[in-house]
């Protein structure tokens, strides 16, 4: 009886811990998102890619500082959108720089290239959507450019390449994530572009979640709700901040930064994860390797347009950071230190002798001496190029419209 009675007991005490431990996290779980909502929850990154998650941000953030938003029925950050059986659906493809988190979604340059379709057609036949994916590569690209083409009846792709780190992020000796959770290529002894075999999985895996995506809501609930969840985001932000201070290394820079200048532009290139190759134009062998195996996709992404009846473009997002070594007004897209320009180059030439439709960014604003202030106020992050800005979706859907379609 006594052993029965001690038993209820501590089986009370526990009961009362486990409620006291829930009731705990529940009331700071409504700390949290009060202070999501009112924007005041600092330095707290919560990006889950489901059917309505919720997007919220710190930094390189939007005018008020904060990003609070959710991604459309389909998991990408852009406006909900339905295809136009009789009309044209453009798709824009990209990496973080296509996903845009850091600008209204309305405001995402594919949206301004519709109006502005839209009008100079004078109806409404044109739909442009945008589907980008934060730390990817062209290797990803061309996954996104089947899956674009299997659910939404595809008549054009736009596919934007970012100077900055597209090259490296298709080549295992750049990248630091295994390829198992990533999509590597290689180039074989024949000169042919191979898949990695221990990224086969990992392909499958990121067509399983897209098709996913597409499933009915009901399936997407508990995804939804943990997508919502503060705590869930804050314990997350500490773990990829912990891991990156653990794993960081020095870019593969081949200059010696004496400068000031030099010196900035570098940490700057650390801090963002670009690789310095493309900017300073001397290649080893594994950045050449890197730049074949772009080149080979870039004609991937011409063949199964070609096979698929439907239109590819190709647009070069321009190097970003070296605004900030201008000694001049005038953004001429090189200094004493690097040629940005180059890689651009590597890229049009090929595109021009494979006949892939081909807009090089970095060449359209030297050509139109660009000033600094200029290229600057195209980034969200203030000083230096970073994401697009409002201002820069804006001015890259007016170059595509005048070059693209326009002309």
């Amino acid at each position: 009886m006594i052993i029965m009675i001690s038993f209820v007991f501590k089986l009370h005490k526990t009961k009362k811990a486990l409620i006291f431990i829930f009731s705990t996290f529940i009331l700071v779980e409504i700390f949290f998102q009060i202070t999501a909502v009112f924007k005041v929850l600092p330095k707290i990154i919560a990006v889950k890619s489901v059917p309505y998650g919720l997007i919220y941000g710190t930094q390189e953030s939007r005018k008020d500082g904060v990003v609070y938003d959710h991604f459309n029925k389909y998991g990408w950050h852009y406006p909900d959108f339905s295809i136009n059986p009789n009309g044209k659906n453009i798709v824009i493809i990209g990496d973080s720089m296509v996903n845009a988190l850091q600008v209204d979604k309305k405001k995402h340059l594919g949206c301004v290239l519709e109006k502005k379709l839209n009008q100079f057609s004078g109806t409404n036949s044109h739909n442009v959507f945008a589907i980008g994916m934060n730390g990817v590569g062209p290797a990803h690209y061309l996954e996104l450019l089947k899956y674009a083409h299997k659910h939404f009846n595809v008549s054009e792709a736009i596919i934007m390449l970012f100077l900055g780190n597209d090259f490296s992020n298709t080549n295992a000796f750049e990248q630091k994530t295994g390829a198992n959770k990533y999509i590597y290529y290689r180039i074989d002894q024949d000169g042919e572009l191979k898949l990695n075999e221990q990224s086969k999985a990992y392909v499958d895996y990121l067509n399983k979640r897209f098709e996913y995506n597409h499933k009915n809501i009901a399936y997407h609930i508990p995804n939804i709700v943990y997508s919502h969840s503060m705590i869930s985001a804050i314990y997350s932000t500490f773990k990829v901040y912990w891991r990156y201070l653990i794993n960081r290394s020095p870019q593969q820079i081949n200059k010696n930064f004496e400068t000031e200048k030099e010196q900035k532009v570098n940490k700057h290139l650390e801090t963002i994860g670009l690789n310095g190759f493309v900017l300073d134009g001397e290649f080893s062998p594994e950045e050449e390797e890197s730049i074949n195996i772009v080149c080979k996709l870039l004609k991937s992404f011409q063949n199964f347009a070609i096979k698929n009846d439907f239109q590819l473009h190709i647009v070069s997002i321009h190097s970003p950071a070296i605004g900030i070594l201008a000694d001049t007004t005038i953004w001429t897209g090189k200094t004493e230190y690097y040629n940005p320009l180059l890689c651009e180059r590597l890229l049009k030439e090929f595109s021009d002798s494979n006949n892939i439709s081909f807009l090089g960014m970095s060449q359209y604003l030297v050509s139109k001496q660009i000033d600094i202030a200029t290229y600057l106020k195209m980034s969200a992050a203030e000083g230096v190029m970073g994401h697009f800005s409002e201002f820069g979706h804006e001015y890259y859907a007016n170059i595509i419209f005048e070059e693209l379609y326009e002309n």
